[in-house]
């Protein structure tokens, strides 16, 4: 990565999963800590209330010997333990709704962090995405804050939204590059406004709901349906394109769709599966690493028959046996007891 950006000048897309991952790591286990603490209290408060509750009723049936003196008014200290388990219940759920507004918090960064409106179809401005994701950003911390969590916790959350200017940068460069592409393909003017603001959105929102769940996926798929079906329509502005102009359109169009990845999900679970294989086989040689990347990249397939250096590269590349066959010198047969030798 720091040769392709440092040195070639490609731009770097910054990963939503790490900012995710601090704002999780700065509030979850504090919180959850906080959480647990409150609940404790709530069993020792209602541990303590069957106590007095106890010495109350022995206290009475043994009124013989409990002595002289002024008789303990156990009325109040039950009164008091009960307001003590209120205080602390309502402690217990306050820090209970404060993390699920965290966590959805959280989550929403991954709603807005996308290049199209998911609602509407329609391309976002890079401003307004990063203007919300900022504002999600600023109230985890002004809880953070709020519930006195430490300076490492705080320092997270800045560090989450340090990454916010580079994801505005992302979103543009994206934008920016789509719509050179786009002013390149060969249609009238009104067309490529069609492709650029509806065709290609349609794409996005149809891969985004591929990969969510038939609930959240259906209403994605129809939306996208819904956009695209109308561009070649009668009285569409595509529908006057050839069979073989349409199909070209369609490509393009979809390719373009998935520039825009908002994290390098293949990477990460490239990066969990090697790291388990580390704690199973108590460490992997750099050699035997790098033939398991190969294999990775050439040779492991997809249902669709492509391997990740095809995809990478947009064409199929040499069989990855086949050149390893032709660098390799192959020891001929030993000579056996017997054979005559010419």
């Amino acid at each position: 990565m720091s040769y392709t950006k440092n040195r070639l000048g490609a731009h770097h897309l910054p990963d939503l999963f790490h900012v995710q991952q601090d704002i999780s790591r700065a509030v979850s286990a504090p919180m959850a800590g906080k959480s647990r603490a409150a609940i404790n209290q709530v069993e020792e408060s209602e541990e303590h209330l069957e106590s007095i509750m106890g010495r109350s009723m022995n206290y009475h049936e043994d009124l013989i010997s409990r002595g002289r003196g002024r008789p303990i008014d156990f009325e109040k200290q039950i009164t008091t333990a009960i307001e003590d388990i209120e205080i602390n219940k309502e402690e217990s759920e306050r820090l209970s709704k404060l993390r699920e507004e965290l966590k959805t918090e959280n989550k929403k960064l991954g709603e807005l962090y996308h290049y199209v409106d998911l609602q509407s179809g329609k391309i976002r401005k890079e401003e307004k995405v990063i203007n919300d994701m900022g504002e999600a950003i600023v109230k985890i911390k002004q809880i953070a804050e709020e519930e006195g969590l430490n300076e490492k916790s705080l320092k997270l959350i800045d560090k989450a939204a340090d990454v916010l200017p580079k994801m505005e940068a992302t979103l543009k460069f994206v934008s920016s590059y789509v719509k050179e592409k786009v002013d390149k393909m060969p249609l009238t003017t009104v067309q490529r406004d069609d492709v650029f603001n509806n065709l290609i959105p349609s794409f996005y929102v149809e891969r985004i709901g591929k990969q969510k769940n038939i609930t959240d996926g259906t209403p994605l798929l129809k939306l996208a349906k819904e956009i695209r079906s109308p561009l070649f329509a009668g009285g569409g502005s595509l529908s006057g394109l050839s069979n073989e102009g349409k199909n070209s359109v369609l490509k393009k169009s979809h390719e373009l769709a998935n520039i825009f990845q908002r994290s390098s999900s293949c990477v990460e679970g490239r990066n969990g599966v090697l790291s388990f294989r580390h704690h199973e086989l108590k460490g992997i040689q750099p050699r035997k690493l790098n033939v398991l990347t190969a294999i990775h990249n050439y040779f492991i397939k997809r249902r669709d028959g492509t391997t990740a250096a095809e995809r990478f590269f947009g064409n199929k590349p040499s069989d990855m046996f086949k050149a390893i066959l032709n660098l390799v010198d192959i020891p001929i047969r030993p000579r056996l007891r017997g054979d005559v030798v010419c």
